[in-house]
């Protein structure tokens, strides 16, 4: 408790009330207020009431000696920085300094960084952890990049007990007794891979998923208080299902194997309308610069310095000259335009799935800014078209081209 000494605050006039007055000799005498005090001031007299208990200050020492209930609090500490697992430390310093590096900076051979030689920087993946087949599997002891590394399985370490660059989960057994002792076979030689879909259960996904997106697109619309009416004619349904087939065969070759980027002095502009046709629909673009980019690998194709490969090179030139000339047949039948309502405009875009799924494919085209943009178009008479051409493959895996149309009128 603290006392506040408020000095002046309040004065007692002493001809309101009696007061007792002690006498120098020691007698009491009542007296009344005059009014009147000695050198004319008024006099503070203190005023004690009856069972009146005089105030009390309590010290240090007292409040110390005061009970206390339960835990008694602590005083305030500085709180301490928090400490940094030196693991995850090492981890970000690590990340940061990969980052900072073109390739891996360690290798146990530093001829394969040589700049021009045996640098290799176009690979399609940057780490190699584990390698395995039907006997072994080894472990990765080198650098993670697969260009800073051998593949020399066999190599035993140059220094005895030295570790070795790949280690095998299954040692090699020396002793005939130990072969005999852990001698093991596969739980399968010969790996069977689902066949393909056949073609009704095809045609069934087909239609499931096209009545998906159909209903998403308008329960979207219908959130935004648009109606959406969609066109299902014939003739724009097999336009569109020969655009997909056309996206399909050109997704299953190679690049590297398109004959008008290899031949020596066939320039860009002596390519046929097909193969132009086939190039700006690769790249999305129709600048020549986008399209001449793709050509094919940095150092060229792995394939071509090869006899061993000649029909499969063949083979996939032919396909390539096939379908250039598909897809000018297809751009001199009109495309799209035949089969387009009277006083509209086509645009549209497909789009490519590896499954099947149509929760995922849902999802993935909720996402993409192009069908967001169709779906909050608010022209009127405004009508779209959703088409579904799905490829089937081995082991259960579907090729899913979905094409998804608008026709909006010409004054919108």
């Amino acid at each position: 408790r603290e006392l506040y000494h408020l000095k002046d605050r309040w004065k007692k006039l002493a001809n309101k009330k009696k007061h007792k007055k002690v006498a120098a000799d020691g007698e009491e005498d009542e007296q009344e207020g005059s009014g009147e005090e000695e050198d004319g001031a008024a006099v503070v007299i203190h005023e004690e009431w009856d069972n009146e208990i005089p105030d009390m200050a309590l010290g240090t020492d007292d409040i110390e000696a005061l009970p206390t209930v339960g835990r008694m609090p602590k005083p305030k500490t500085r709180v301490a920085p928090k400490k940094v697992n030196p693991r995850d430390k090492m981890k970000q310093d690590m990340l940061r300094q990969r980052e900072k590096n073109k390739m891996a900076p360690r290798t146990q051979n530093p001829n394969l960084l040589q700049e021009g030689e045996t640098l290799v920087d176009w690979l399609p993946y940057d780490s190699i952890d584990v390698v395995f087949n039907s006997q072994n599997l080894w472990s990765n002891r080198q650098n993670h990049h697969p260009a800073c590394i051998t593949f020399n399985f066999d190599e035993e370490p140059e220094e005895e007990g030295g570790e070795r660059l790949w280690d095998p989960l299954i040692q090699p057994l020396k002793t005939e007794e130990d072969k005999k002792t852990y001698h093991w076979m596969p739980i399968n030689m010969e790996v069977v891979i689902d066949p393909a879909l056949k073609f009704d259960s095809i045609e069934r996904r087909q239609q499931e998923m096209v009545a998906e997106m159909e209903e998403n697109m308008r329960l979207s619309r219908g959130k935004r208080g648009m109606d959406t009416y969609f066109d299902k004619s014939e003739k724009l349904l097999s336009q569109l299902d020969a655009f997909l087939r056309i996206l399909e065969q050109m997704r299953k070759l190679d690049i590297d194997m398109c004959p008008w980027f290899n031949e020596a002095g066939y320039s860009y502009e002596n390519w046929k309308p097909g193969e132009r046709y086939l190039m700006k629909l690769r790249c999305g673009s129709e600048k020549k610069e986008d399209v001449l980019n793709q050509r094919y690998n940095k150092l060229g194709c792995a394939f071509g310095s090869s006899t061993r490969y000649a029909q499969y090179i063949k083979e996939t030139e032919d396909m390539w000259r096939k379908l250039a000339q598909q897809a000018e047949n297809y751009a001199n039948s009109g495309g799209f335009e035949g089969a387009v309502l009277r006083g509209k405009t086509l645009t549209g875009f497909p789009a490519h799935f590896c499954t099947s799924d149509k929760e995922e494919v849902r999802s993935y085209l909720m996402g993409m800014s192009e069908y967001q943009r169709m779906m909050e178009n608010l022209a009127e008479g405004t009508v779209f078209t959703i088409h579904c051409r799905m490829f089937a493959m081995l082991g259960g895996v579907q090729s899913l081209w979905i094409y998804i149309a608008m026709q909006e009128p010409h004054n919108s």
